[in-house]
């Protein structure tokens, strides 16, 4: 079922974009399907010391459009400044949610447990060897 979810999500998508993705991955194939199609592909670059960052970096290398925000993708879908990208407002955790996400700005890795949940409100995420980072 996944090859016909990716086909549907190139078909449905005016541009796939890739944040992260090892080269052999189902984000690879959503890719490859859309460039099929003829839908444009726009990739995030990543660290080229990093497995996660191998696909990204191909499709890139390959002739993807560069994502550096979301105006990247407004710009190429829609024509250079013809939609601009709000500033995006940023949510607030619950207060008593707040001091756990100074915890992690910080840098304090014990917090990590407790930060599930502010990863489930969108307000951390989690990257390679499962650190948190704050999202901006």
């Amino acid at each position: 079922m996944f090859l016909a979810r990716n086909r549907i999500i190139a078909a449905l998508a005016a541009m796939t974009v890739v944040v992260e993705a090892g080269e052999r991955s189902g984000a690879m194939v959503t890719a490859r399907l859309a460039r099929e199609i003829g839908r444009p592909v726009g990739a995030v670059p990543g660290r080229v010391t990093t497995p996660q960052a191998a696909g990204v970096n191909g499709l890139l290398a390959a002739g993807a459009c560069v994502v550096r925000g979301p105006q990247d993708v407004l710009d190429h879908v829609f024509g250079a400044g013809v939609r601009l990208a709000g500033p995006g407002e940023r949510r607030q955790p619950p207060a008593e949610l707040r001091a756990l996400l100074q915890a992690i700005t910080a840098g304090h890795e014990t917090a990590a447990a407790l930060a599930r949940a502010l990863e489930l409100g969108g307000f951390v995420r989690r990257g390679a060897g499962g650190r948190f980072s704050v999202v901006p």
